[in-house]
């Protein structure tokens, strides 16, 4: 049925827009995937020079500077892999058809600012005087990324309790479907004993599939009020338990 919003949009025209977005959204998706392996084979090729350099012996100022430069593009270069996972990670988020546009504002936001601080880091880098100034900045780099990774670990555990919402619904709607063709013969007086003993045993799968999506939604709602990494982990044993 087509009614029209109070904007005046029918149904219709809101699906295929949210069908357009999810495509969108799906094309940034694979985008993002190669940016960051194009920042990964850079910042290997970054590392790689600092490596040689750092073998260099020098006597001049002019040696030292090269140093210092190669040094700064290796930092930057690390920042660089640092953003484009975070890019990565938001049309992760966008692609995904079950999160909620709360959750992804929610997620953007934490992404943005993280983004932030980093790009920060990354103009610090390139105007650092000396390799000490570097290696503070790396620091702060690091624990950055440790907020990053966190960020992940939500993401992940987040779209994992959705996945398993969905192919709970998914075994409900061919429970119901079995149901109705058992019915249809039973009105034929055909024997049904088989088909509802696979039906009940059908039923006792997506029971314990429900059992694994409330261990799941418990752990995540736990782990994102305490960012505990262990509580993530445990995330993703409902989500194996849930495969057997």
């Amino acid at each position: 049925e087509n009614k029209s919003g109070k904007n005046g949009m029918t149904s219709a025209k809101r699906a295929r827009m949210a069908d357009a977005a999810l495509l969108e959204a799906k094309a940034r998706l694979e985008a993002a995937h190669k940016e960051y392996n194009d920042a990964k084979r850079a910042f290997m090729e970054r590392r790689a020079q600092l490596a040689e350099k750092a073998k260099e012996k020098c006597d001049t100022a002019e040696c030292e500077a090269e140093k210092d430069q190669s040094a700064r593009l290796h930092v930057s270069a690390i920042v660089d892999v640092m953003i484009a996972s975070l890019i990565r990670l938001g049309d992760r988020v966008d692609a995904s058809e079950k999160v909620s546009a709360e959750q992804k504002a929610s997620i953007h936001a934490e992404i943005a600012e993280l983004k932030a601080e980093i790009e920060a880091k990354k103009e610090a880098a390139l105007a650092a005087e000396t390799r000490a100034d570097l290696r503070v900045i790396v620091r702060e780099l690091k624990a950055l990324q440790k907020e990053v990774s966190e960020l992940k670990r939500h993401v992940a555990s987040l779209l994992t309790v959705h996945k398993i919402e969905r192919v709970h619904v998914k075994l409900q709607n061919v429970a119901k479907s079995m149901e109705a063709r058992i019915a249809a013969l039973q009105k034929k007086d055909v024997d049904t004993t088989d088909l509802e003993k696979v039906l009940a045993d059908f039923n006792a799968a997506i029971e314990k599939l429900r059992e694994a999506q409330v261990k799941a939604d418990a752990k995540f709602e736990e782990a994102k009020a305490t960012k505990n990494r262990e509580l993530y982990n445990e995330v993703r044993e409902a989500r194996e338990d849930a495969k057997q």
